[in-house]
């Protein structure tokens, strides 16, 4: 898909660099519990063509270092994957996340609750766009907290590394959401990196397969979409994630989330199809920004 003149992917990487940028910036940018001063002279970057072209050319060589000669900067990642790539939706963000994470700053949290945001968001403002079709805003979508309690209890279960979901009463009935993926580089150490990858792995569910009808049932649910309805799920208000290596290399690695009002409940709506914010739960207002319930 297309955004302005550049693609999604293109937008995710200078966002992704932006957002680490203004965040010195300003000051905010905190590593290892340490606050780092702001930046007086931190340009924003844009997406260049040029550039673009030259990093592509030196990526169809499959390098297994640097180049030599370009006179631009270059940072290379490498990742193992199951399928081809055709562009630069998946890996491009997961290697600004990776990069990013060397600073050490613990933003593995907020990103997996933004990513469950973002797409709350777009759907509860009507502008989320599945398989070419725009879907009806949402007017009861609560907004997405990180639960300390649920993260225990996901951190807990990520530790037995696990190759299926776990007993509702062994959660404390909460929703969960899996994902695996296999590492060269580095065991994690938290969820700086995968966190984000496996929400993104998730809701790329609903951009391959889309959903006809808000209720759920059998026919959706094994349609490939039961990770993102969780995410999108209107009454879930709370989310908690672990990550754990695993194997005898310790290179799988697993992410566990979790989520408090879980969802995929059979004969009841993803969200309530309406005038976005217009149903919003007792004890809870509009966030006009987001079109989320808080």
């Amino acid at each position: 898909m297309k955004n302005g003149n550049i693609s999604t992917g293109q937008k995710n990487i200078v966002d992704a660099h932006n957002r680490l940028r203004s965040s010195i910036a300003k000051g905010t940018y905190i590593v290892k519990g340490t606050k780092k001063p702001a930046g007086s002279n931190i340009l924003k970057i844009k997406w260049d063509k040029t550039v673009a072209t030259s990093a592509q050319s030196y990526a169809n060589k499959c390098p297994t270092g640097h180049s030599k000669g370009t006179g631009y900067g270059e940072n290379l990642y490498w990742r193992w994957s199951t399928s081809s790539p055709k562009d630069l939706n998946e890996f491009g963000l997961r290697a600004s996340d990776a990069w990013s994470s060397e600073f050490g700053n613990s933003t593995g949290q907020k990103n997996i609750v933004d990513a469950h945001n973002k797409l709350r968001s777009s759907i509860a403002k009507g502008t989320y766009i599945a398989k070419g079709l725009k879907k009806p805003a949402g007017s009861n979508i609560l907004k997405i907290k990180w639960d300390k309690h649920v993260a225990a209890s996901a951190q807990s279960y990520a530790n037995t590394c696990p190759t299926g979901h776990s007993k509702s009463v062994d959660r404390f009935g909460y929703g969960e959401n899996l994902f695996w993926s296999w590492t060269p580089n580095f065991p994690p150490k938290d969820l700086n990196v995968f966190g984000v990858h496996a929400s993104g792995a998730w809701s790329g569910e609903f951009t391959k397969y889309g959903w006809k009808t808000n209720k759920m049932d059998g026919a959706l649910f094994r349609s490939g979409v039961g990770h993102a309805t969780q995410m999108a799920w209107a009454n879930t208000g709370g989310i908690g994630c672990g990550v754990k290596s695993c194997g005898k290399d310790k290179k799988t690695v697993v992410v566990v989330c979790q989520y408090k009002g879980p969802g995929n409940y059979m004969g009841q709506d993803i969200y309530k199809s309406g005038k976005t914010c217009s149903s919003c739960p007792p004890k809870t207002k509009c966030e006009k920004s987001t079109g989320l319930c808080v």
